[in-house]
């Protein structure tokens, strides 16, 4: 019945795509859009972020902002940001120390800038390839 339903749709909304039987059903689990390069690179860095960034977070307070419900310190998700979009820009760590923007809270608040000294908490590590 599934089959039926994916055909029926296949043919209706993409007349010009329409498959034979047997390569539908293998096309269903296959057929996923190609990632570009950009996306890959994301998907890439981000688990690299999220271990140095929690790295940097071990021993810091939690956000003591009233109605804060994080549980990471102040700056966690800007230093995340930054360091990302660092990473996709340049291809490279930064080195030395760079001051984070300014921030606002969900409150609309502001969070001062603060310095972080990427060559303590990036180490040895090596890019993804």
């Amino acid at each position: 019945m599934l089959s039926l339903v994916i055909r029926y749709r296949e043919i209706d909304i993409f007349p010009d795509r329409v498959q034979p039987c047997n390569k539908l059903k293998e096309n269903l689990f296959m057929d996923s859009p190609k990632q570009k390069p950009s996306e890959m690179k994301t998907q890439q860095y981000k688990a690299v972020v999220e271990q140095i960034v929690e790295g940097w977070a071990l021993g810091k307070p939690v956000n003591q902002s009233p109605g804060s419900t994080s549980t990471k310190p102040s700056g966690y998700y800007r230093l995340t940001n930054y360091l990302l979009e660092y990473l996709l820009l340049h291809g490279t760590y930064p080195a030395g120390v760079h001051d984070m923007p300014e921030g606002r809270d969900r409150f609309n608040r502001l969070e001062p800038s603060f310095p972080v000294d990427f060559d303590s908490i990036i180490g040895d590590r090596t890019l993804p390839d």
